[in-house]
């Protein structure tokens, strides 16, 4: 073998090995990348799922007043107050797609966040 031949063999296995290097280096950090991701998502999760039991529970409470208050006006025959309580229920129906859209920001985050 001459010297020349020897010299490009030793040069492309190096250049073979930096690759391979650079290869597990950009595996290794893309690894960390899904790793740190997932804490993210799953501390997002937590904070989602406490801010969805507070809107259900305060939801609820305002449906069950606001049924108490159409039941009592259903029986003292008092249409301003059913009227009322209607709208009361109206509204909170109105807000669940505002909810589940912070719900899910929340959830998941922004892109640009990672």
């Amino acid at each position: 073998m001459d010297y020349l031949s020897m010299v490009s063999e030793v040069c492309d296995s190096g250049e073979r090995y930096i690759s391979s290097a650079q290869n597990f280096i950009q595996a290794e950090i893309y690894c960390a990348k899904c790793e740190i991701y997932c804490r993210y998502l799953q501390n997002n999760r937590e904070k989602a799922m406490v801010y969805r039991e507070h809107f259900k529970e305060y939801n609820d409470r305002v449906f069950k007043l606001a049924v108490k208050i159409l039941d009592s006006a259903i029986d003292n025959a008092d249409s301003k107050l059913a009227e009322a309580a209607l709208k009361t229920i109206e509204t909170m129906k109105n807000t669940y797609p505002d909810f589940y859209k912070s719900y899910y920001l929340q959830l998941f985050g922004r892109m640009d966040d990672v």
